[in-house]
């Protein structure tokens, strides 16, 4: 009846046998259908009555925890799975509490399943693991140092290489190493391409026009606007970033240093698309200035009237001053 599927059955005749006075093979029956269907307590008891050294009974006992640690992990019952895996320093089971939890972004406990899962003979699925969670922490020497004991061939392992390469970028350039960063994040977009991995390479151009903006931000911040106005002017020209933020925030920069630069009417042509952005505030005070400086009162007024209030009143504001010094 067991072999065939038919557990209620099967569970019957175990039973009558365990009552008429059957053995070990009674209790092995039964204790195989209390595990069919998922009845931890029973088959536990029966299990306890095998003796120890009988090597059916030690499967069955693994099978049992195995069914315990799977059904608490898919429960969420994280607590009680750990020490199921603890309880047998199972590899495998670490291994899926470390993905479990870096899939929550607990990264403390993702590291402490990983570190578990390698000592207790984790391979690769617990390297790519551990590099992952390194990754996530930001910690670029343990993620080079868990992913050099990965074979290469690996459409994973490379793609953990491209973040690894990404990382080194953004320490590069903490580091006050731009053009080295840019290096890094080049070989990364290339490795990505190789991979035909979309996402990654969208990663690696949004983070080399991040980089890109600061330095265009930092030429202007010291007074250099004809060199942020040429490197704002790049990011949007290359158009290798989607990332609007980031281009808006370029627009932006280009803007403004137009205006430092006295090119009022290219300056406002620029501001004014960035009305409606998170960057509105600013843009509405770049467009007034630029527009009074140009001494294009009309557009001003006429901006004004089709705009949002604030956006109007500030127009407006800059407006009035620009007439009282006329």
């Amino acid at each position: 009846a067991l072999e065939g599927g038919n557990l209620g059955s099967a569970k019957r005749w175990f039973d009558r046998a365990i009552r008429w006075g059957g053995g070990v093979e009674a209790r092995i029956g039964a204790a195989n259908v209390a595990l069919e269907q998922n009845d931890s307590a029973r088959a536990e008891a029966l299990i306890n009555q095998i003796p120890v050294a009988d090597a059916r009974g030690v499967e069955l006992r693994e099978r049992l925890k195995t069914g315990q640690f799977d059904r608490a992990l898919a429960a969420g019952d994280f607590d009680l799975a750990g020490r199921l895996a603890a309880s047998t320093q199972n590899a495998t089971q670490a291994t899926l509490l470390g993905w479990s939890n870096l899939e929550r972004d607990n990264l403390s406990q993702a590291r402490r399943w990983f570190d578990d899962a390698l000592r207790w003979g984790g391979g690769e699925e617990t390297l790519l693991g551990a590099t992952a969670t390194a990754l996530a922490q930001e910690n670029l020497e343990a993620a080079r140092g868990f992913l050099s004991q990965l074979p290469a061939g690996s459409d994973r392992r490379d793609a953990l290489m491209v973040q690894v390469d990404l990382l080194a970028g953004e320490e590069l350039y903490a580091a006050g190493a731009p053009e080295q960063a840019l290096i890094a994040i080049d070989r990364a977009e290339q490795q990505a391409q190789a991979l035909g991995n979309e996402e990654l390479v969208q990663q690696a151009r949004d983070q080399t026009a991040s980089i890109q903006l600061a330095e265009a931000q930092r030429v202007y911040d010291a007074g250099d606007f004809a060199a942020a106005k040429t490197r704002a002017d790049a990011i949007v020209a290359a158009e290798e970033t989607s990332n609007a933020d980031i281009l808006n925030a370029a627009r932006l920069t280009g803007a403004w240093s137009r205006y430092q630069l006295g090119e009022y009417r290219s300056a406002a042509n620029r501001f004014e698309p960035l009305l409606g952005t998170e960057l509105e505030a600013t843009a509405t005070e770049g467009l007034g200035l630029s527009l009074a400086a140009d001494d294009d009162i009309e557009r001003l007024i006429e901006t004004a009237n089709k705009a949002d209030e604030p956006v109007a009143e500030q127009l407006r504001e800059v407006g009035r001053a620009r007439a009282l010094q006329r």
